[in-house]
Formats: C-alpha cells, structure tokens, sequence
C-alpha cells in the first residue's frame, strides 16, 4: 500500500516529463521533498512508454516538449488516450501561460497548467488535492473489485441454480410434432412453468403454472407444483385428483400468499376426449387449421393455493377432441407486455397473430410478434405459450401408445394372487382408485409394474365394474354432442346416492397353463355378505372381453 509523506497525504507516483531548466529542477526538488516517487523523461515518446509501464498517479508535462509552432498539443493529446479505464490528472508547465494556451492544453487532455516557475503554495495544495483524489479512486477501484468478485460469485450460482431448476422445471417428455412450448423469463428465472407427462393409459397430461410474481421466488412457488404434477401424471391420476392435490401442496408447503395461476389439461386420444380446468390463466383456445375460433375454456376457478382444497372444485370440464384442432395455452405475460408507448400486447393481438398465421407457424408467429412488441425492452412478467397438435396426438394414440390387447405366456406370469380392499363409500365418491390400485398391483406382482399395457387393462376393468356394473350407468349417455360430460355429471350422480356403508374392491388374478385371467369385483361388504357382493367384470388372456369393460389382458 502506497505510504504517506511527511504531510501526511498519500505518496504519489509522478510521471515527470520535461527539459533540465532551473524552473523544472523546482519542481522536480519539490516533488521529491514532499516524499513523491518521481519517473523522469526527457521526451514526449519516453513520456508514453514509461506511462504504460508505471502507471503514474500524476502526469506533469513540459509544454516545451511538445512540437514547436503546434499548439494542438499532440503530445498530451497521446498521453490522455493511453488509460481510458483510470482517470489520471496531467498538469501542464510553460514559462508563459495565457488563456489561449491554457484552453489549447485542457482541450487536448490537460487538467490544469502552470506558469514556470510555479507558485510553490498552489503547487503544494494542488498535489495534496490530486493525493486525496488517488486514494479515493483507489478506494472506489478496491470497492470495484469487490463488487466484480461478488458478481462473479453469483452470476456462477445463477448459472448453476438455473441449470438445477431447468432440469426440474422444463419437464416435458419428448412429444416431438404433438407439443411444444415457449418460455422467456422477464429475469434470469421463469415462475411459469409447463410440464407435459404422458399418463400409463396413453393419454397426455398438461400444466401451464404462473406463479404469483417472477424471478427466484416465483419459480420456487411452481417447483414444487411441477414435480407434484408430474409424479402424479406418471401414476395416472385423473385431473381432479391433480387438481385437489396441487391445491393441497401449495397450501401445505408455500406461504398464505404464494398462489399459482394454473390450466390442466387431458388429452385422452382413445377415447376422443379433452378435459380443461383452469384456474386464473388467460382463456386457452381451441383453433381449426383455417384459424377460427371452434372452442374456448375461460378460468371458473380460483388459482391454486388461495382456498383449502374441500373448497375448491376440482372437476374439469370435458369436451369431444377436434381432430383439426390445436390447443393453445398462455400466461398473463404473454398479453400484458409493453412496449415504448406503455400499451399492452393485449389478448385480441395475440389471438389475431394466431388465427393468421398458418398451422405449422402459429407458435413462432406469436413469439415473433410479442417480441416485436417489446422491442428490445425487457417483459414486465414472464411471457409464456404452449400449443397442442390434435391431430398429431390422435396419430400418435393410434400408432404408437402401449397396446391394450394380446397374448402373455403363461410363464411369464408371477403366479396367481388376490387383493380385497374395503373402505367407506364416502371415500370411493372422491379417490381415483385406479392409480392407488396400479400402485398395490405393482408392489405384488413385479411383472404387473413393468406392462406398458397393465395400467389400461386395470382401468378398463375397474371403470366398468364400478360404472356399468355397481353405478348402473349406461354406456350410451356418453353418446351426442354433450355425452361426456352428461356421462360424467350422471356418474358424479349416483356416487353421491350410494348408501353409506363399506364397499369392498376385490380383485383376483390367475395364471393358468392356457391362459392368465384377471377379475374384479366391485359391492357393498357387510358382516355375513359373501366375499364379493357386487358387480364384476374380467378378462383372460385367450378370449374374447366379457362385457361390461373387459379385454384381452396383456403384460
């Protein structure tokens, strides 16, 4: 660290340039006394060299030096141009300074000039002005420096939180020409998020989450909703029971005020079915290949996390799939950015930019167009989209999705084996069984957990004991424009008019030399009653499904 003189300021460092004179000796034994480290040079070129090596904290420069007749002052012109980083101060000496000469020497880089000889009590106050100066620069460059190390520090943990939390939250699986998706952060983080996981029955299951706020803490609002989502939708678990649980985990693990906007969606390809529940996202639409307008699911529900989850209603809303349809979701970041003129991009412009750009575009076409829109400025919330190809999803169920028919050795099965549930009514009205089912099967029988085919086959079966067999529903409400959600109101129905009791699920699987049987049985259980007292519906792997609801079973 530099020392202090004998008056108590800050030892300098002074680049000295200039001819030997009785008035430069002055100066240069004044230096000298105070305690300064002198550089000398006899040169304007020696003056730039040793610049660059010693970097002095004070340049004073012999206007004598300079090219005779040029009152430019190229000299000091090069000097002034050697550190663009420090501010370095360069006095000027001339035995006769006017105002023209001085004005000459500050325009080409000088601080200050001095007539030779100089007026050694100016002098002295000018050089402890400069000290005090350096050594705050010195302090602002350490203070710099600090600032630039603790920058650098977080910038690395930036970066490496960003690369944990994309790796948690950019969780959609490949579904390459069926969905794709677009997130810009407003900050180095993004609180919305968008998962796409596809169920063991084949179909695709789809969150689009806007936590309350952006940056850091935002997106540590929807982790925990995309990870509870995506287990789930591994499980296949129904949108309600998606709903009641995200509601749950939001309630359970984040503060009062952390909700999260949030649209759910099933795809069931198969069955011709698409199910909405949104919650306090923008409106999602349904558009046709010519770009009109055929469906809309506006939010009816409040946002996950503001009510408990008995408070909340969980249930979607069910409409026919459209084989030409493409279903677009967004967040409120992607309408209320604003550019120069404070004027918001507005749902009407983004739904024009999508019903004219052709199918294959739409996405890119409404990216383009919201960052138009900024126009280099940055997004006040996280913009975000995501667009789903019906068609596409529809030939993917038709081609590729895991089998639901065809034949097992029967020795590749793990033996025969029973399973009898019992539990109260009230809770068969509100549980998706099927997954908890799939769960129990797969702990008992390894083979089971491994079929692709196993969770539909369990499904199937289960679905038609309890609503063809115990609910007593007919398969031909689902029929007509409104049959899905006729079917599922009357459903809803009669689960809440079965008698209070227990109700016991029992189900019974066989391995034989010719065949591998599985049979579920679905009634009231009461003392005395037989083991299944109830509907019933099975399958066997060589034969035709008995009705209701049964099929080939294959693992």
């Amino acid at each position: 660290m530099p020392r202090a003189t004998a008056a108590g300021t800050r030892r300098l460092k002074v680049l000295l340039a200039g001819a030997d004179d009785p008035q430069l000796r002055q100066v240069r034994d004044l230096l000298r006394g105070l305690g300064h480290r002198l550089v000398e040079v006899g040169s304007g070129a020696a003056a730039r060299a040793q610049f660059a090596r010693h970097r002095p904290d004070l340049v004073i420069f012999d206007l004598a030096l300079d090219l005779a007749g040029d009152a430019s002052h190229p000299a000091v012109t090069a000097l002034r141009a050697l550190d663009t980083v420090r501010w370095v101060p360069i006095w000027c000496l001339a035995r006769e300074v006017d105002d023209a000469r001085r004005s000459a020497a500050i325009l080409a880089g000088a601080d200050a000039c001095f007539n030779k000889p100089v007026n050694v009590q100016v002098f002295k106050a000018r050089l402890v002005q400069i000290a005090q100066y350096v050594t705050r620069q010195a302090q602002l460059a350490n203070r710099q420096a600090e600032l630039q190390a603790y920058f650098e520090t977080v910038e690395e943990e930036v970066r490496s939180a960003r690369a944990i939390m994309d790796k948690l939250l950019r969780m959609q699986s490949d579904h390459a020409g069926v969905f794709e998706s677009w997130i810009a952060p407003a900050v180095k983080f993004s609180g919305d998020v968008v998962v796409a996981e596809r169920s063991p029955d084949g179909s695709l299951k789809i969150l689009v989450a806007d936590g309350v706020g952006h940056g850091l803490s935002a997106a540590l609002n929807v982790l925990p909703v995309g990870r509870a989502f995506k287990a789930m939708a591994q499980k296949g678990f129904g949108l309600a029971a998606l709903v009641t649980e995200l509601n749950h985990t939001i309630r359970r693990d984040l503060p009062s005020h952390r909700f999260v906007a949030a649209t759910l969606v099933n795809v069931d390809a198969a069955q011709g079915l698409i199910e909405v529940w949104n919650g306090g996202n923008p409106a999602c639409v349904m558009l046709d290949r010519a770009g009109g307008i055929v469906e809309t699911w506006a939010s009816t529900h409040l946002p996950l996390g503001v009510v408990d989850s008995g408070e909340l209603d969980p249930e979607p809303e069910r409409r026919p799939l459209r084989p030409d349809g493409q279903l677009v979701l967004f967040t409120d970041g992607a309408i209320e950015a604003i550019d120069d003129r404070g004027l918001a991009f507005g749902e009407p412009a983004l739904l024009r930019v999508l019903c004219g750009a052709a199918p294959e575009a739409r996405l890119d076409a409404v990216r383009v167009a919201v960052v138009e829109h900024l126009a280099g400025r940055p997004a006040n919330d996280d913009v975000t989209l995501a667009l789903l190809d019906c068609a596409a999803e529809m030939h993917y169920s038709a081609t590729q999705r895991p089998a639901r028919a065809g034949y097992m050795p029967p020795t590749a099965a793990a033996g025969a084996w029973d399973l009898s549930l019992e539990l109260a009514s009230e809770r068969l009205k509100g549980l998706d069984m099927v997954p908890v089912l799939q769960e129990f099967l797969g702990r008992i029988d390894p083979l089971w957990a491994r079929s692709e085919a196993s969770f539909s086959v369990l499904a199937d079966l289960y679905t038609g004991a309890l609503e063809q067999g115990l609910l007593q529903l007919d398969a031909r409400l689902n029929e007509g424009p409104d049959g899905f959600n006729l079917y599922a109101r009357e459903r809803e129905a009669r689960l809440q008019d079965l008698a209070a009791g227990p109700v016991r699920i029992s189900i019974r699987h066989r391995a034989g030399e010719a065949d591998t049987r599985l049979l579920i049985n679905i009634g009231a259980a009461s003392p005395g009653a037989p083991a299944v007292d109830g509907a019933s519906c099975g399958c066997a792997a060589d034969a035709p499904a008995p009705a209701p609801g049964g099929m080939p079973l294959m693992l």
